[in-house]
């Protein structure tokens, strides 16, 4: 959308600085490589203007945070005695920018969500300057090299200030141009002056903006040297911004895709999150294929491109194409837990490939794929920096993913007419079983995956939807009989206990216990019975007690 802020003004450049006003002034941008930028600004209006300009879910204008103002006005009135060109001492107040991400929103009519500030200030100084403001709950000094001061407020608002940094990432330069070249991308390396009203701009950020491009400041060889990981928040930042990439940038990043093997695994798997939220899984995983960066990160799925797939199964060509149909085919609003599930769920098919010819047609099949997939992905992830929780989530997810399709539909779809409402118990304690194992949240994620994966099928039977419309069904079926039980207090997983089994049978404790327990509840599940209150429950449970012990 056309932002509603004024015209560009261009700067004319002079041997010496040009002054702006009594708090900012303008220094020459050059990147490392000698190439200069022109100075451009931007009338923009005060803080409180430019939230105004700004529409707050469409319905009224938005308000500046009252915190924000209270900083800016610190530094408004912290009046220093500096010494001007002449030699002469005078009163001015120190530099206050507001960096990033701050314009790119105000730019493109967003109401901004990081606030970050940058100042000439020495972090003890900003310490001092903010410390005592109303209302502040904590102030702390962070980092090493590349100090900030964060303040946080009662409120519950936080900001980061910190001193301008040149391009070696060191503070304490009143160059906020070096500033704007130490940052990795032109939408992000513009600054907002809240006391002069001015956007100011040194790497051509506001055409860039203008004209949806996401570009690396200055150099992108140089860019991705100081930081590989630049290269993956180049592909986050095109899904935030819903820019479209540089194509220099891009060819860049394929010739130096395989520096991105020397950063640390941790902050790798961090920006890969950042993507997941952002942006569809087959979106994410289509970018980075084509940026040269899947092959650097998990060369294990880069492979499924070259394990192909036959009819009768699969005639959607190779792995990775039904990798890629299957993450589209996720829920909108997928989670991280599913996407990296979808990713990874058919990984050990290369190694599981069979190919057989009968009566003069060729079978391919890739029996226990998802079992050796939980194991491969294991040490995939362990190797990625996922967290134990998340390896053993997705270890059980894509060892499951043919789980649905083989116990519950297909159970289904065999049962004759007489069958039927024993083939759907059945296929519901399958259910049951794994939400008393695992939880609900875990297994609507394999309900997701398994529909997911049919839809991403394309098969000579072509009876993936009645797959998906069982599951689904089935699925909910078993949800709506559990939240009937637990409405009338019965839950058979805490119900069918050792001590009930032990006062049925007068039995003291032993491995006997545990056989009963287990298959009293197989038979309760299995039958599909329900209870209006606890007491009815609990003398079903005494009664195959005594049944499976005569």
């Amino acid at each position: 959308m056309e932002n509603k802020f004024g015209e560009i003004k261009k700067e004319v450049q002079h041997p010496n600085p040009v002054s702006l006003d009594q708090e900012l002034r303008i220094f020459n941008f050059h990147d490392n490589d000698g190439k200069k930028f022109e100075v451009v600004t931007k009338e923009v209006g005060n803080i409180d203007q430019v939230y105004e300009m700004l529409e707050n879910n469409g319905e009224k204008k938005a308000i500046a945070p009252k915190e924000l103002i209270l900083i800016i006005d610190a530094f408004k009135n912290c009046a220093q005695l500096i010494k001007s060109r002449s030699g002469k001492e005078v009163r001015r107040s120190p530099h206050l920018l507001i960096s990033g991400g701050f314009v790119r929103d105000i730019l493109t009519g967003h109401i901004p969500r990081d606030i970050d500030l940058t100042t000439n200030l020495t972090s003890g100084e900003i310490y001092t300057l903010v410390k005592n403001l109303q209302g502040v709950k904590r102030v702390g000094i962070h980092g090493e090299s590349s100090e900030v001061v964060r303040v946080k407020f009662n409120s519950g608002e936080e900001y980061e200030i910190s001193s301008f940094k040149n391009f070696e990432g060191k503070n304490r330069t009143i160059n906020p141009g070096e500033d704007a070249g130490a940052r990795d991308f032109t939408a992000n390396a513009l600054f907002y002056s809240p006391l002069s009203g001015r956007i100011i701009d040194y790497v051509g950020g506001i055409k860039d903006i203008k004209e949806k491009r996401l570009k690396f400041t200055g150099s992108a060889e140089k860019r991705i040297e100081e930081d590989g990981i630049r290269m993956l928040r180049f592909v986050r930042f095109l899904f935030k911004t819903g820019f479209s990439p540089a194509g220099e940038d891009k060819a860049i990043i394929r010739v130096l895709a395989s520096r991105l093997k020397n950063e640390a695994t941790e902050r790798i798997k961090n920006e890969l999150d950042k993507i997941l939220l952002l942006a569809p899984a087959d979106s994410a995983l289509g970018m980075l294929d084509e940026l040269g960066l899947l092959e650097q990160i998990f060369p294990e799925v880069k492979a499924l491109q070259n394990c192909e797939q036959r009819p009768p199964f699969h005639l959607e060509g190779n792995v990775f194409n039904h990798t890629m149909l299957v993450a589209k085919k996720l829920p909108l609003n997928a989670n991280l837990r599913l996407k990296w599930a979808a990713i990874f769920h058919d990984i050990a098919k290369p190694e599981t490939r069979e190919e057989t010819e009968k009566k003069g047609k060729r079978k391919v099949s890739f029996l226990k794929h998802d079992q050796l997939g939980a194991e491969k992905v294991g040490t995939i992830l362990k190797r990625a920096s996922f967290s134990n929780k998340e390896i053993e989530e997705l270890k059980w997810l894509i060892a499951n993913h043919q789980a649905l399709f083989q116990q519950v539909s297909g159970r289904i779809k065999e049962a004759g007419s007489a069958n039927l409402d024993r083939a759907k118990n059945r296929a519901k304690a399958v259910f049951k079983k794994m939400i008393m194992d695992k939880g609900i949240d875990l297994i609507e994620d394999l309900v997701c995956l398994s529909i997911a994966d049919l839809g991403g099928q394309i098969s000579e039977k072509d009876d993936g939807e009645l797959d998906q419309k069982i599951i689904k069904e089935i699925f909910f079926e078993t949800k709506k009989e559990l939240e009937e039980n637990k409405e009338n207090g019965v839950d058979l997983k805490k119900l069918v206990n050792g001590k009930i089994i032990m006062e049925t049978l007068k039995l003291k404790p032993g491995p006997e216990i545990g056989k009963i327990q287990k298959q009293v509840l197989d038979i309760l599940l299995q039958s599909g019975e329900n209870f209006s209150d606890e007491e009815l429950a609990k003398k079903r449970i005494r009664e195959l007690i005594l049944k499976l012990k005569a």
